[in-house]
């Protein structure tokens, strides 16, 4: 039979492989179960989706030739999913298309340098680790080489972004430059007079000056051979219509055209950096300037270069633009005003970015992040690395979905025990929540769960004539701590979020488990929770109850990280409604404590202590050995 409502019809696509398995990484959305040697994972389009393309590897060179940031960027860096007029589809200004790899004019040439003066085996290292990310980052576009990692080695599948892995250039490129310099410089400290063959430096100073004149020259040739360059790879990018920043202010142009402009003055700039560099080692080789001048004019010259690259992709701010970010407004005072735990649902992402943007300030912190620096919980917000129950829940109800032509509010609409559940008090929104289930009865042909009388305005915040923020209180939010008689076991995570999104579950009447309690409890019985301290890697619960009972606390259910004690005694943490945790408790006064100790955590931490140690010991012991030698060398 066909879906009778949206959420249905968007859960019979999702997703569905079990992730409620023992190890740390299976409660990451990263992680999942399944079969095969690395044991899950995300799937190859996912990982591999920002992968870099090998001809993307002039950009070591040339840091503008397939754009620049999420301005022009037109390369192949992203999940390809860019369709005409949506913006962003392809991940345009995503951290990994931010900006290229650049390792500089400077440091390439000494790197060559390296490679031609220094004796093979000093340099193996560095080329194998360098060659050793390039292939990484290469991802789907060389499959023979990732595809046996991805499938074969542990853990590997774990991960995305393959592009990410150019980190490892960093440290080969700094090395090989450092030999290549000190390279030159011995080269000239042994040479007692000007060299009379060939200087190599020379000629390929006089290279470079010739690319620079024909770049200055031949403006309209590059320009149409770029955009045809552009057009053969990336043909639905070219005509798409960007802004980019001049020194006459912004500038709407075609993405061909804006990236040819920063393509050819990265040409010239290059080959002009290069052009005098060469000219400086060629001088100093042939001893007719000092290599103290040389050196500065190579300092010189990579400050000259990377400068200009570094300052685009950092913001300098003011620290009164700061203050003015996180300066607390009026829905903050009032938030701060009310006791107990609680968690806010932000209904879509308009505020606080309404109230960022008509008073002037810039921001790239997510809307539904803001919160947090304030102390306050919410129910969404994003995290690289999100736990996977709940990013299954969410994806389920369609909890996360913003914005006014989307999903926005159908879960609060349909599945209104979700936000009880999560201890949710407030519903924040810049929308009238009676216009959102207005226009979702229309689209759903169905009434809401819940009248929305269950929803009270209790306050309300004009940004400015047109735009208010309001605040509707949830009259029937459950508390962080609750005790609970009643419980029925779904051991599948599947078929507990089916059952809590379009089954009869009633978080006020009973709890999902993941088994049976040890402690079977009694429904009915009289008592209490309360919370005495709340901490990030500690919370203590005092619990009053005349009969065995279940506490269920509204936090995380994460096993491999959380352990709960009652009294003192370890005690097993249940998989409460899905995402949340929960203890069985004999009749009686108890203290229940959970605390956060992921083992592995401290595992790595000892490992690494001793390692550190051990490394210290032997560096001191090699400095004591060697200065007791030096004495009977010199005598």
């Amino acid at each position: 039979s066909p879906p009778d409502s949206l959420t249905e019809a968007i859960l019979s696509v999702c997703d569905t492989s079990n992730v409620d398995e023992p190890g740390v990484w299976r409660f990451s959305i990263r992680g999942g179960g399944g079969a095969g040697i690395a044991g899950g994972g995300v799937g190859w389009t996912y990982a591999t989706g920002w992968s870099f393309h090998p001809l993307e590897a002039i950009t070591f060179l040339f840091p503008h030739f397939f754009g620049f940031a999420g301005q022009t960027y037109w390369g192949t860096v992203g999940p390809n999913t860019y369709s005409p007029g949506v913006p962003n589809s392809n991940y345009f200004g995503s951290p990994m298309t931010q900006n290229p790899m650049y390792l500089g004019v400077v440091v390439v040439l000494l790197a060559v340098a390296a490679f031609a003066l220094v004796k093979k085996r000093r340099w193996g290292f560095p080329l194998a680790l360098g060659s050793f990310a390039l292939v990484l980052s290469f991802g789907r576009y060389l499959p023979v080489l990732y595809g046996p990692l991805f499938h074969l080695l542990p853990f590997f599948n774990k991960f995305r972004a393959p592009v990410m892995g150019q980190v490892l250039l960093l440290l080969p490129a700094a090395l090989l430059a450092g030999m290549g310099l000190q390279a030159l410089i011995d080269r000239w400290r042994e040479a007692k007079r000007p060299r009379r063959s060939g200087n190599p430096w020379l000629v390929a100073a006089g290279v470079c000056a010739g690319l620079l004149l024909v770049t200055l020259a031949g403006g309209g040739a590059f320009r149409s051979v770029y955009g045809s360059m552009v057009r053969g790879i990336r043909p639905e990018l070219a005509d798409r219509q960007v802004t980019v920043q001049t020194p006459r202010g912004p500038v709407r142009d075609r993405l061909a055209d804006a990236a040819a402009r920063e393509a050819r003055t990265d040409v010239e700039r290059v080959s002009g950096l290069m052009t005098v560099c060469l000219l400086a080692i060629g001088l100093a080789w042939n001893r007719k300037i000092s290599w103290s001048l040389a050196a500065g004019v190579l300092i010189a010259g990579f400050l000259v270069d990377l400068w200009p690259i570094d300052r685009r992709l950092v913001s300098f701010e003011a620290p009164s633009s700061q203050r003015e970010l996180f300066k607390p407004e009026k829905v903050v005072a009032y938030l701060k005003k009310q006791t107990g735990k609680f968690r806010i649902h932000p209904l879509d992402d308009n505020y606080p970015a309404i109230y960022w943007q008509r008073r002037g300030i810039r921001s790239n912190v997510n809307p539904a992040n803001w919160l947090a620096y304030f102390g306050f919980e919410s129910t969404r917000g994003y995290f690289g690395a999100k736990p996977g129950p709940y990013q299954k829940l969410m994806d389920a109800s369609l909890l996360d979905a913003t914005g006014p032509y989307g999903a926005i509010g159908v879960a609060l609409f349909s599945t209104p025990q979700l936000f009880d559940a999560l201890n949710v008090r407030y519903i924040m929104t810049v929308y009238d929540l009676g216009q959102v289930w207005a226009e979702w009865g229309r689209r759903l042909g169905r009434d809401a769960a819940r009248p929305l009388s269950d929803y009270r305005m209790e306050f309300q915040f004009n940004v400015d004539r047109r735009v208010a923020v309001r605040l509707y209180r949830n009259l029937n939010e459950l508390p962080r701590a609750r005790l609970a008689g009643r419980y029925r076991v779904i051991g599948d995570l599947d078929s507990t979020l089916g059952e809590m999104v379009h089954g009869g579950w009633d978080p006020h009447r009973e709890v999902l488990l993941d088994r049976a309690p040890g402690i079977e409890p009694v429904p009915g019985a009289s008592g209490g929770a309360e919370i005495i301290s709340y901490e990030p890697h500690r919370v203590e619960v005092k619990v009053d109850g005349s009969l065995p009972r279940l506490l269920v606390l509204a936090d995380s259910y994460y096993p491999s990280g959380w352990k709960a004690a009652v009294d003192g005694v370890e005690t097993p943490i249940l998989r409460a409604d899905g995402v949340l945790r929960a203890v069985a408790l004999p009749a009686g006064a108890h203290r229940v404590v959970f605390r956060f100790h992921p083992r592995w955590f401290y595992t790595g931490l000892f490992i690494s202590l001793v390692t550190t140690a051990v490394l210290v010991f032997l560096a001191v012991f090699r400095l004591i050995r060697r200065r007791s030698r030096s004495p009977r060398a010199a005598g």
